[in-house]
């Protein structure tokens, strides 16, 4: 026999203050984390457990609630999985669950997830359309009638990780049936299989499923509207039909499809408008709404010849992820705050770019250095700069600018790392604009001051503020005029 796993976990606590009352028989005082607590207990006796993802609050004293994913082995043959779903809603179905109000608890098997129910038929359903779909050789993934669409991954020491939940596109199919194929499966191919499986499941009779290739780029669903989530509606035969006559005419992307719309997304941008004038009447005609987008072009179709035209310059330009256009307003999205000078020197290259009222460039918000910068057309190039002037200052995390102002923040608010920064900035400042800096301090606390550029700036510091504010302000004017 096999040693028997420490059990890992990844839980998160809200624990209410309480006084210790001392009364017997009335259950865990800390109810949330007392099921917890329980739960791993019963799990940590299984071989196959790999760990548990887990969040008990205590909300009141004996009150509180619970919730649980159970990660075990990948292997774990479907015969003991059915074991562990009905030990885990025994656990649920008397005391030994604890006080708590449970909100969910699943089972997950490697790459399947499984919401556990104390009801016999349900639970039985649901097993035997985990079983089908984890034998089924096309699928790599799923969730069956899950809390939600995420996977707790584990890593070599079998430690679930913070970072490591999955994030599926499109609305989800939770308590519902959602599985990952692989990406060389025809869409039409994986929603029947997923459609026939969930007849094991009855109680999946009116609800929609979700067929998605494992790369989240492509899913089909016969809901209405998003993909997932809703209830069951007609097959999505029409848009799937059409997905493959514009596959035939142009390359494409990625496809969502449902009961009456479709998505498309073309390889490169300049195709679609002829896309679009061949099939959005005709999609239109039996009640299919069509969006086709191309490259990393997207627009919302209110966009105007000069935005698409500038977004299609932008189309395959290194650095530069995606790019959003509506009515006279264009949105460029950057890997990082060094693409954005090439990217205006693009957008300054357009002709067309004259035309547009807002030229925003930014970075993802989950950048370590991000960029927001919004401007005119007569703005662009000073974007370039300030991005250029500020690209070696390491301590910025935000660089951001719009008609109002510069703003920025830093990690490090020294004299010295701020003089180093403004020494860099200034030459790309206007006299008379407004420049605002926030930035942690060594107290923990983050402190911001706005100033109106000049040679020599004023910064009013309230009465009243506190210690750490006006120290912050002396730095502040301390590094500007050092910056000269």
């Amino acid at each position: 026999m096999r040693p028997r796993p420490t059990l890992r976990r990844l839980a998160a606590a809200s624990i209410a203050a309480v006084l210790a009352m001392g009364l017997a028989g009335c259950g865990d005082v800390n109810a949330g984390t007392g099921a917890i607590e329980k739960l791993e207990a019963v799990v940590g006796r299984w071989d196959e457990t790999v760990g548990v993802d887990s969040a008990g609050h205590n909300d009141l004293p004996w009150a509180g609630t619970a919730e649980a994913t159970v990660i075990v082995e990948e292997d774990t043959e479907p015969a003991r999985v059915a074991e562990m779903a009905g030990e885990l809603a025994d656990f649920l179905d008397d005391s030994e669950g604890g006080t708590a109000r449970w909100m969910f608890l699943d089972l997950q098997i490697g790459e399947f997830r499984m919401g556990v129910s104390t009801d016999g038929d349900r639970r039985s359903g649901r097993l035997d359309l985990l079983d089908a779909v984890r034998s089924d050789e096309r699928v790599e993934g799923g969730f069956v009638v899950s809390a939600d669409e995420t996977l707790a991954r584990v890593d070599d020491d079998s430690v679930a990780t913070d970072d490591a939940a999955v994030s599926l596109p499109a609305e989800g199919a939770e308590r519902s049936l959602r599985i990952l194929v692989a990406n060389d499966v025809p869409l039409d191919e994986a929603f029947s299989f997923a459609r026939t499986a969930a007849v094991q499941a009855p109680e999946l009779d009116d609800l929609a499923v979700v067929a998605q290739h494992v790369d989240g780029r492509s899913a089909v669903t016969d809901s209405e509207g998003t993909a997932g989530g809703t209830s069951r509606s007609a097959p999505p035969t029409a848009s799937l039909g059409f997905a493959a006559a514009i596959a035939a005419a142009s390359d494409v992307m990625s496809v969502v499809a449902t009961s009456d719309s479709l998505s498309v997304r073309l390889s490169r941008a300049a195709d679609v408008d002829a896309v679009r004038a061949t099939f959005e009447r005709q999609a239109v005609g039996v009640g299919i709404g069509l969006e086709v987008a191309g490259g990393i072009v997207t627009d919302d179709g209110t966009a105007d010849s000069a935005a698409i035209a500038v977004a299609g310059a932008l189309d395959g330009a290194a650095g530069v992820t995606s790019v959003f256009v509506s009515r006279s307003s264009i949105e460029v999205v950057v890997e990082e705050m060094a693409t954005v000078p090439s990217a205006v020197g693009i957008l300054s290259g357009e002709p067309e770019v004259s035309a547009l009222e807002d030229i925003t460039i930014r970075t993802s918000p989950y950048s370590d250095r991000r960029v927001s910068m919004t401007t005119g057309p007569d703005g662009v190039a000073a974007l370039g700069e300030l991005a250029d002037a500020a690209g070696d200052e390491p301590t910025i995390t935000l660089l951001g600018s719009d008609p109002s102002g510069v703003r920025i923040e830093v990690d490090d608010t020294s004299v010295e790392s701020l003089t180093s920064l403004f020494s860099a900035i200034r030459p790309v400042l206007d006299d008379g604009s407004v420049f605002s800096i926030r930035g942690d301090d060594v107290d923990g606390a983050q402190y911001a001051q706005n100033f109106t550029v000049a040679d020599d700036i004023v910064i009013d510091v309230p009465e009243g503020s506190t210690a750490g504010t006006a120290d912050f302000a002396v730095r502040v004017r301390a590094a500007w005029a050092a910056s000269a």
